[in-house]
């Protein structure tokens, strides 16, 4: 059976791809995000962009995010942890 967790490469190719990402729908050079920018008040990402961002990241992860349980997400870090998250509970 293959253990489907996330190793430290694995996070690392997984953070560049999701800021590379929020870098696209936010239209901000990826070199400005880091962990700690919040996501709505630094990026200006409002509800339709996080949709957008949510079904990117389904999609390319096949995975099922709670949009609901995103909103408490303030930061980029966090929100990458909780991708990481939801990748390992597969």
């Amino acid at each position: 059976m293959k253990d489907n967790k996330i190793t430290t490469v694995d996070a690392d190719n997984l953070r560049e791809s999701i800021i590379k990402t929020l870098a696209v729908i936010a239209r901000i050079n990826e070199k400005e995000i880091n962990d700690s920018i919040l996501i709505k008040d630094e990026l200006g990402i409002d509800s339709i962009m996080s949709l957008e961002i949510i079904a990117n990241i389904e999609k390319r992860y096949n995975i099922q995010i709670n949009e609901e349980d995103t909103m408490n997400i303030t930061t980029v870090g966090e929100f990458i942890d909780y991708v990481i998250h939801i990748i390992n509970k597969k």
